[in-house]
């Protein structure tokens, strides 16, 4: 392993908290028969919790499958760019939610024992298939998701080491980065591409990753089979339906926006930072809102609060998020949130976009 590979247990100390680490032995403990149950021993601290957690797996005690299964839930979902697309055309549909088939054009007819899914480990500079679940995904038969690793390194200024009278010394460390990049069919009608919100996240940086992406799907369908879903034509009927009835109980609340004008100049409008405010609670910043959408002013950009108490406990928290972005078919996740509630903000998007 390189030094800037890691292994499972080092992804899942970063990526989820102790409590969460802890309650997967606690999960195998309570079905476990007895005896097993006074081999499974917990402890308190993160490197006691992930080397009692390796112990059981190796001598399974602990179904490996269960921490994978907790590791993707955990770098799947959120602090991530999603790009939505939707087929052409109702063949190109048809051929790309036959999640299987996809995977024998990728890899052929025997990638489940050849290809050595699921992985965890990284080439520095190249990106490399990771997992695929040809079915199933979060409980939709038709569903398939792929994911991708790509380990970047990126140069950081550290510190000025000399300076002569003509010259500066300084040095940089390299310093690595583990992107992950998630390609889900969402059923009926959905591609989703999921990146990583990387140090690096100019237009530039997200084109050249998306590029890559459809690169390596290039021999089961093409970019030019699919069309952007225009985010920001449903944020602007998101903005228009909430205008019209701000008290009408929808699972939404817009916050910050950026306009762009029919003269090509653009202007912005700030919510208040509290739980009861929102774009529209001000009778002056309400009034221009509802003016600028009269006047077809073109919504780029809009945080969106989404209410845990319409959501139907799939919702562990009111979930913020922005839509629009870099591109039109964008929306940005910033915290990490489980795989429920990316589906939930997803469906709610198709329904507002209608």
């Amino acid at each position: 392993m390189s030094n800037y590979d890691k292994n499972i247990y080092d992804l899942l100390g970063e990526l989820c908290n102790l409590d969460r680490i802890k309650q997967i032995i606690r999960d195998s403990k309570d079905d476990a028969p007895p005896q097993v149950k006074k081999e499974l021993v917990i402890g308190k601290t993160m490197p006691d919790v992930l080397k009692n957690l390796k112990s059981a797996v190796t001598n399974k005690l602990i179904d490996e499958k269960v921490v994978f299964g907790v590791l993707r839930e955990a770098e799947e979902n959120g602090n991530q760019h999603i790009f939505y697309f939707t087929p052409r055309t109702k063949a190109v549909q048809k051929k790309v939610q036959d999640g299987s088939r996809i995977a024998e054009i990728l890899w052929g007819k025997k990638w489940q024992s050849t290809m050595g899914f699921p992985a965890v480990h990284l080439v520095p500079e190249e990106s490399r298939w990771a997992d695929f679940r040809p079915a199933g995904v979060n409980g939709k038969p038709a569903d398939w998701l792929g994911k991708i690793y790509r380990l970047e390194l990126h140069e950081r200024y550290d510190k000025e080491t000399d300076r002569g009278a003509t010259y500066v010394t300084k040095r940089f460390e390299i310093v690595p980065e583990r992107n992950v990049f998630v390609v889900r069919w969402n059923q009926p009608d959905l591609l989703e591409i999921r990146i990583h919100r990387a140090e690096n996240t100019s237009r530039k940086a997200l084109a050249t990753r998306l590029k890559s992406i459809w690169e390596m799907l290039a021999e089961a369908f093409s970019v030019d089979e699919f069309v952007e879903v225009p985010i920001k034509e449903t944020v602007r009927k998101m903005l228009t339906k909430f205008s019209d009835a701000p008290n009408s109980g929808l699972p939404f609340a817009p916050g910050n926006v950026a306009l762009r004008c029919t003269d090509g100049g653009g202007v912005s409008l700030t919510s208040p930072d509290t739980e009861q405010g929102d774009l529209f609670s001000a009778i002056e910043r309400g009034d221009a809102m509802r003016g600028a959408l009269k006047r077809n002013a073109t919504c780029q950009q809009s945080s969106i609060k989404w209410r845990k108490s319409a959501a139907d406990e799939l919702l562990d928290e009111d979930l913020r998020m922005v839509l629009g972005g870099h591109l039109t078919n964008e929306v940005i996740i910033a915290s990490r949130i489980s795989s429920k509630a990316i589906d939930y903000v997803t469906d709610q998007l198709r329904r507002f976009g209608r």
